[in-house]
Order: structure tokens, then C-alpha cells, then sequence
């Protein structure tokens, strides 16, 4: 069987790849991972309700509570998952998610002050955690097509909280019912996890950090820095802007997915929408006097959930091509600790020179927008050309598909039809042994197979393959 015709297969991802078609992506979407796709734990921990949920919170040593809890977070995500095995991560997940849990109802159980606060950064040093594990079986147990979706429907979830809060339904009786939302569904996700859904990780141990991942890590630091700049500008969580972040949230929803979908460079483009938004949103809540001017910057806000989307999409994508289980660790301890200056210099900026805090903001954001421009071309060279995440705008005519010219070409490499079946498989992110039961073939058969086209192809590994078929 040839590899256009194994693409047609449920799951096969070729056809994605070459005439992208909705339903072809919808058939992706393994409902059997939907734990794996809600990532609550990496979900925007206040959403901008921070002056409502931490409005009583006192300071600790100057620093405000936000601040600090951010920091114990990023520092709990990057110690906790350091501990994690991959033989034991399923019990660890949620053995973790429990204690979370019962350190989240202590908080909510004290009384505003020191003892509560510190309660609260236990809780959420416990819940880093939690989001070190979220995002490694993000990364190795979905395909991108489930990545995509998970991402998209956590910041659909925030941004309805939000509208919530901003209306004072639910959370004008329970200001935690947001954050409650959050801890409980993390609890269910982690408790659901299977250990054979991401042994893939085993088969990729011998990696380094390379271009792709630093790529990644830069417009992940950017997306984080920028908006934790923005949330710390007066006005930036009043109900109004809440409302109207939330609104433009939703229509982010949709038009990510469409992006997705059917343009080509999908994610080049939705970074790009997130820097102008967000720049715009910026400076005029910055610097915009009229009443228009504050009303453009709050839309505008609710493009920083197409970063939110972006830059896990890069994650799972970019970690599970490049980046074994060790590799994984480390990266997540050092930039999720280093991260915790995220949180810190605009609390500290704040409380010391509030005036420089506008122009602060605005620098950082239009900085890495420029810095993102300037490094577009090595982007789409490394990154954005990796997988079926950079789709054509529509299918091309029977008469000019490029299926056949392929095929042609992995004749001409020798592929059999076996390896071509497996080789469309491969490319939609199936794993060795679900190869195996999809074909109703052994693990041994299939891992022979792959070794045969990775040296057909001129490769090594599989973080080669998506590379070597886009260049054919």
C-alpha cells in the first residue's frame, strides 16, 4: 500500500500534511487522551482575577502575594518534577495531586494573614508540580492535533471564569471558584494517567538542547514575560477589562483553531497576532487617556491567549522531536526556576518605581515582538516547518497532489509499502506500539520497519523524520 493510500487510513497525518482536511484532523483526536489534553495545572493560575481573588492577602519581606506565589510556583514545577521517574510517574502524578488538593482546601480554610499566605505557597509550590508532570505527558502523549485542541479549550475555560467573575455570578458567592475549578480538575486529569500512553520518551533519551528548543524556550519566556508585565498595570484587572479580555478570549478560541486548520505557517502567525496585541493593549492602557483608548487596550488584551495556545503547542511539539525524559527534567527545572524573575521584577518594579512600570511594560513587550521579527527567518527554517502543525491554506487538485510525486520519490528510496503504511503512521504521532496494534503487527516487526526507513531516508532517529519528508 502506498503512503497516499495509508494516509487515508483514520490517524493517518500525510494527508494532513499534504491536503489538509478537517475531518482528516478531527480523526486525530483521541478522546481516550482528553487527560492528557486538559492542562489545568498550566491554565493562567489567576487569569487576571488576582485583585479579586488576593485582594486580602498581605505582603511577605515587601513582596506582594501574587508575586510570591508565582514564584513558588514556577520553583515547585521545576524541584517537584526533578523527583519524577518515568517507571513511577503515574502513582508520583497522583500521590502529588492529592496533596495539592488538601493543601488548597487548608488555604481557603484560614483566615487571611501570614500563616494563610505561607499555606498558599506550599499549595502552590505543590501545584508547580503538578504542572511540571501536565506538561511532559502534554508533550509525549498527544499528537499536535490534540494539542492544539487541549490548549485552545484550557483558555476557552479561562476565559469563560472570567466573563464569570466579571458578572459576579458564581464567584460573587465564591471568589475561589475559579482557582477550585482549576485544583479539582488537575486532581481528575492526574489521576487518570497511564503509564504505556507516553513510553515513547524512552525510545529518544540520547538528545541535547539544539535550535528548535531554544527557539521554543525563547517565545515561551516571552509570552510569560509579557503578560505578567501587563497584569501588574493599573486597571489591568478591573471588571471591565475582565469582561472585555474575555470576550476577545473566546473569539481567540475560534480563530486559533481556524488558523490551525487551514493556513499555512499556522503558528508563525498566531505569534505574530499575540505581540501585536499584546503591544497594542500595552500602550494604551499605558499611555491611552480617552475612554476609547482603554476600551481598544482591554479587547486587545485577549490576544494573549493565542500566546497561551502558541507557546504550549511549540512545547509539546518541539520536546517530543527533540527532548528525551532527562533532557525534559532538566530544562523544566532550570527555566521554570529561572522563571520565578518573571514573577518577581515587575512585583518588585511595582512596589518601588511604580512610574517606570508602564515604560517597563511597554519595552519588554515591544522588545520581543522585534526580537521575533528579526529571528522569523531562522523560526520558520527550525521550527515552523517541523510537522503538520504548518499546513497548506486547502487541498490542491487531483491533478496537481503531491501524493503521488511522493510516493514516486519513496519508491525510488526503496520504501516498501509495509514502510510507507508505518511511515505515515510515524508522522501522525502514533507511538511503536500502537503502530503495532493498528496494523495488528508485533513491536519487534515494526521497530525493524522503522530502522530500515530512517536509514533509507538518510536519518538517524525519528526528531529527524518530519524534516527529511518535508524536503523530499
Amino acid at each position: 500500500m502506498h503512503l497516499a493510500q495509508a494516509s487515508e487510513k483514520p490517524g493517518g497525518l500525510l494527508a494532513g500534511l499534504l491536503r489538509p482536511r478537517i475531518e482528516q484532523n478531527i480523526r486525530n483526536i483521541r478522546l481516550s487522551r482528553l487527560q492528557y489534553m486538559l492542562i489545568f495545572s498550566l491554565a493562567p493560575v489567576f487569569a487576571n482575577m488576582q485583585e479579586g481573588v488576593l485582594a486580602s492577602q498581605p505582603h511577605l519581606f515587601g513582596v506582594d502575594a501574587m508575586s510570591l506565589l508565582g514564584a513558588a510556583y514556577c520553583l515547585g514545577a521545576g524541584v517537584l518534577f526533578a523527583f519524577a521517574s518515568l517507571q513511577r510517574l503515574r502513582r508520583y502524578a497522583s500521590a502529588l495531586s492529592l496533596v495539592t488538593a488538601l493543601m488548597f482546601a487548608a488555604w481557603l480554610a484560614l483566615p487571611p494573614g501570614a500563616t494563610g499566605l505561607i499555606t498558599g505557597l506550599v499549595f502552590m509550590f505543590c501545584f508547580g508540580g503538578c504542572a511540571g508532570i501536565a506538561a511532559f505527558a502534554f508533550s509525549y502523549a498527544l499528537n499536535n492535533q490534540e494539542r492544539i485542541l487541549g490548549a485552545a479549550l484550557i483558555s476557552l475555560f479561562c476565559m469563560l471564569w472570567q466573563l464569570d467573575f466579571s458578572s459576579q455570578l458564581i464567584s460573587g458567592l465564591f471568589p475561589q471558584a475559579y482557582m477550585t475549578a482549576l485544583v479539582l480538575g488537575n486532581t481528575i486529569c492526574l489521576n487518570l494517567y497511564r503509564g504505556e500512553d507516553y513510553q515513547s520518551v524512552r525510545q529518544n533519551s540520547q538528545t541535547r538542547l539544539n535550535t528548535p528548543i531554544a527557539l521554543m524556550l525563547l517565545f515561551f519566556f516571552a509570552h510569560k514575560t509579557v503578560e505578567v508585565f501587563y497584569t501588574y498595570l493599573p486597571g489591568a484587572s478591573s471588571m471591565d477589562a475582565l469582561r472585555a479580555n474575555a470576550w476577545t478570549g473566546i473569539l481567540v478560541f475560534f480563530l486559533s483553531l481556524f488558523l490551525y486548520f487551514r493556513v499555512r505557517f499556522s503558528i508563525w502567525h498566531m505569534c505574530n497576532l499575540f505581540f501585536m496585541g499584546m503591544v497594542v493593549a500595552v500602550t494604551l492602557l499605558s499611555f491611552g487617556t480617552s475612554p476609547l483608548a482603554l476600551a481598544a487596550s482591554r479587547f486587545a488584551h485577549g490576544f494573549e491567549q493565542m500566546g497561551f495556545i502558541a507557546s504550549y503547542c511549540l512545547l509539546g511539539l518541539v520536546m517530543s522531536q527533540h527532548a528525551g525524559f532527562r533532557l525534559f527534567k532538566w530544562i523544566i527545572f532550570f527555566a521554570l526556576n529561572l522563571a520565578m524573575l518573571i514573577y518577581m521584577v515587575p512585583g518588585l518594579i511595582a512596589a518601588s518605581n511604580p512610574e517606570a512600570l508602564p515604560g517597563a511594560a511597554i519595552a519588554v513587550a515591544a522588545g520581543f515582538f522585534v526580537l521575533f521579527i528579526l529571528l522569523s527567518p531562522v523560526y520558520t527554517q527550525k521550527l515552523f516547518g517541523l510537522s503538520a502543525l504548518e499546513q497548506p491554506a486547502g487541498p490542491k487538485s487531483p491533478d496537481d497532489s503531491p501524493d503521488k510525486a511522493l510516493d514516486a520519490v519513496l519508491d525510488e528510496k526503496g520504501l516498501t509499502p509495509r514502510e510507507q503504511e508505518i511511515l505515515a503512521l510515524l508522522l501522525d504521532g502514533l507511538l511503536i506500539k500502537e503502530c503495532a496494534d493498528r496494523l495488528d503487527i508485533s513491536v519487534a516487526t515494526v521497530k525493524f520497519h522503522a530502522k530500515n526507513i530512517y536509514r533509507k531516508l538518510g536519518i538517524n532517529s525519528r526528531s529527524q523524520l518530519y524534516s527529511a519528508v518535508k524536503k523530499l
